[in-house]
């Protein structure tokens, strides 16, 4: 609708200034010819305002947007990592149960029980860091 709008009083002015065109070609004395040529800078002018508000409209709008689209983005972003944590206890959930005593196997495990908290640290540390970051 606001574009219906923005066109209709473009050409609103264009027309107005297409009449003071033909005027002016025909017009024979001086004072005739200032007048037609000052209302012709003020609809010359008046377009202008109607394209400045036209531009601020727009950059309203696109600040609109990208704020909508950097929630979207955050929304894709926390999904994306509980998804992650999803399948992974998914992972492993299927191992235990297809493996079943490997839970037991890997808590009794010197080197494995090394390897998942050097894990764990760098999740966490990975967690932090991401939650710093915002």
């Amino acid at each position: 609708m606001n574009n219906e709008a923005n066109d209709a009083n473009f050409t609103e002015i264009r027309g107005h200034l297409d009449l003071i065109r033909a005027k002016l070609s025909n017009a024979s004395t001086a004072e005739a010819r200032s007048a037609l040529i000052e209302s012709q800078e003020d609809y010359y002018e008046r377009a202008l305002q109607l394209r400045i508000m036209q531009n601020q409209t727009q950059a309203e709008l696109l600040t609109e947007e990208k704020q909508a689209c950097s929630k979207l983005q955050n929304q894709l972003r926390r999904t994306r990592n509980r998804m992650a944590v999803l399948i992974f206890l998914t992972l492993l959930f299927l191992v235990e149960y297809t493996m079943p005593g490997l839970a037991r196997y890997a808590i009794k495990s010197q080197w494995l029980q090394l390897a998942i908290s050097h894990t764990s640290v760098a999740c966490a540390a990975y967690v932090l860091i991401i939650m710093c970051k915002k």
